[in-house]
């Protein structure tokens, strides 16, 4: 991997988290944008800078929002940065159990 995406990763590695975490959307439309919980994320190169560094995959073709999700490369790079493990955990087998005795 060079030395620019491993100096990109450093820079972004909380944002690269929080799509990890499935709280990013990409919309493609006229520009590339990237939503952060529902809110539109105010640097808008962003989203361009890590698909092209291979670490956020491109979205889907037309408009509308796509989720945003990392690549193998990004977690492996995200892994390399924070101590997480290779793959990160998706969907329900990722959320921690709830307590016994309690509702939801």
């Amino acid at each position: 991997m060079p030395s620019e995406t491993t100096q990109l990763l450093r820079r972004d590695s909380a944002l690269l988290r929080a799509v990890a975490d499935g709280r990013g959307e990409l919309v493609h439309g006229g520009k590339l944008m990237l939503f952060l919980d529902g809110r539109m994320f105010p640097d808008r190169e962003a989203a361009r800078r890590l698909i092209q560094a291979g670490v956020v995959a491109q979205p889907g073709l037309g408009t509308g929002r796509w989720p945003a999700r990392l690549t193998r490369t990004g977690e492996r790079e995200l892994a390399k940065l924070s101590g997480w493990p290779t793959a990160v955990p998706r969907g329900p087998a990722a959320r921690p159990a709830r307590a016994a005795g309690r509702r939801a």
